[in-house]
């Protein structure tokens, strides 16, 4: 069943999945219904949840006519949603947003103010939120080269920050963009970072944009793991090989065909400045006793 929203094509389409998100989603809405640019839609794809989300989202949806709201008869899984949620949109620009997400007011506004002719994806800052809603870690700003080139390079050098899932995927694309390079289809090429793949091959069709006047804010809401510290480390170390197979399918990706070659060259050390990331503690500790000095104690600060 789906609740209709505004009744003439609005310049901007945002698409929010959702999927057992009570514990956040009213948050996202209120964030996203408080947006100073008028002209846009919200759709809701709620894919079969079993918690209140379904009770939370029909709720707003009768009373505000911005929103749109299905539920999914079964589960089509993320990806499918989203791709779903695009094809429902109406607008020539369109905004994947996360049930657990929060924006300043102005985000729409002005990343809508930054689409130039030439660019195909306009995002802001991050932040992540910790309880009581404390700022845990301000991300560094990703800039872009206008080059395409130089720009497909650092897309495949940079480093978003993945574990907390945000992306430029989260600002605000051409529609067409997307339903040029559906999302599905890159799951269907590697199941892991499918969304840093995703901005990899659409990154290089145009300019990415990225403004820090406005942010994009992020729940910390996942306990820490209980496990044992060993564990948790041979658990990292499982992630970093899994991610061989990702880091595999970029070249795949590259849209330069001449380039590819190059690409597949480059993994190796894409993979190795991974694994020195994921280990940067230990790193230290061995580089630290092989010059005879004692770490710094960090328990003092």
């Amino acid at each position: 069943m789906a609740v209709r929203g505004v009744g003439s094509r609005p310049a901007l389409s945002i698409g929010l999945a959702v999927y057992n998100g009570q514990r956040f989603v009213a948050r996202a809405l209120d964030s996203l219904l408080a947006q100073s640019f008028p002209n846009y839609e919200l759709i809701i794809s709620d894919d079969a949840s079993t918690d209140r989300s379904d009770e939370i989202c029909r709720s707003y949806a009768a009373r505000d006519a911005r929103i749109r709201y299905i539920r999914q008869p079964s589960n089509l899984g993320m990806y499918r949603n989203f791709d779903f949620l695009v094809n429902e949109s109406r607008g020539s620009f369109y905004m994947w947003a996360a049930q657990d997400d929060e924006w300043d007011p102005d985000w729409c506004k002005v990343l809508m103010e930054n689409m130039t002719e030439d660019a195909i994806i306009s995002f802001g800052h991050v932040k992540l939120l910790g309880p009581a809603r404390s700022i845990l870690q301000l991300y560094k700003r990703p800039q872009f080269s206008k080059n395409e080139i130089r720009r497909t390079f650092q897309l495949f050098f940079q480093d978003f920050p993945w574990s907390i899932g945000s992306s430029p995927i989260y600002g605000i694309c051409r529609r067409q963009s997307i339903l040029d390079c559906p999302i599905s289809k890159i799951e269907k090429i590697s199941r892991d970072s499918t969304d840093s793949l995703w901005v990899f091959a659409v990154g290089q069709r145009g300019h990415i944009l990225t403004d820090d006047r406005v942010y994009h804010y992020k729940h910390a809401g996942y306990p820490k793991s209980n496990r044992p510290r060993i564990l948790q480390r041979i658990r990292e170390q499982v992630v970093v090989l899994h991610q061989i197979r990702m880091l595999t399918c970029f070249p795949l990706l590259v849209r330069r065909w001449w380039l590819r070659p190059v690409f597949a060259l480059l993994t190796p050390v894409r993979y190795l400045i991974r694994v020195c990331v994921s280990n940067i503690g230990l790193i230290r500790k061995v580089i630290a006793r092989a010059q005879g000095s004692p770490l710094p104690d960090r328990s003092s600060r």
